[in-house]
C-alpha cells in the first residue's frame, strides 16, 4: 500500500540535546515508525505528521503528532509497557516504546509521554538542553 503523509517541521530555535545522541534519535525513529504504522492501519486520506521543537525551562522538547486516529484511551497506560502491541502476530514486537521510554528517562533523566489531543496523537520528549555526553560537543 502506497502512503502519502504531509509532513510539518517546526523548529523556531537552535537547540542541542543533553544525552546520548543515537539512543535519542532511536527513540524518534521508534516514535515516527509507529505513526506509520497507525496511518497504515487508519487509512487517512488526509494524514499529517507534526514534528515541533522548542525548549522549555531549559529543556529541549520534541512533540510529535499524527491525525491517524488517535491511541485508544485503554491502551494509554500500557503503550510504555514491554511487550505491547496492538499489532498482529509477527507485525510488531512492543519492544520499541519500551526501549524509548527508558532511554529517554532512565539513561538521559528525560521524560517520554503520550496523550491524545483532537484525535490526533502526540508524542512529548523532553530532555535537559545542553551538550551531548557521546560526541562531547552536543549535537544539532
Amino acid at each position: 500500500m502506497e502512503l502519502h503523509v504531509a509532513v510539518e517541521v517546526e523548529t523556531p530555535e537552535e537547540m542541542m540535546v543533553n544525552g546520548y545522541r543515537n539512543g535519542y534519535a532511536q527513540a524518534l525513529f521508534n516514535i515516527l515508525v509507529n505513526a506509520r504504522d497507525a496511518f497504515g492501519e487508519s487509512r487517512t486520506s488526509d494524514a499529517k505528521l507534526k514534528v515541533r521543537a522548542c525548549k522549555r525551562d531549559g529543556k529541549a522538547v520534541v512533540t510529535v503528532t499524527d491525525n491517524a486516529g488517535g491511541i485508544q484511551e485503554d491502551n494509554l497506560e500500557k503503550i510504555f509497557d514491554p511487550f505491547f502491541t496492538t499489532k498482529k502476530s509477527g507485525e510488531g514486537t512492543g519492544i520499541g516504546l519500551f526501549m524509548s521510554k527508558t532511554m529517554i528517562e532512565k539513561n538521559m533523566g528525560g521524560s517520554l509521554t503520550a496523550r491524545n489531543v483532537a484525535g490526533c496523537a502526540e508524542f512529548c520528549i523532553e530532555v535537559r538542553e545542553g551538550f551531548s555526553k557521546d560526541s562531547g560537543w552536543g549535537e544539532k
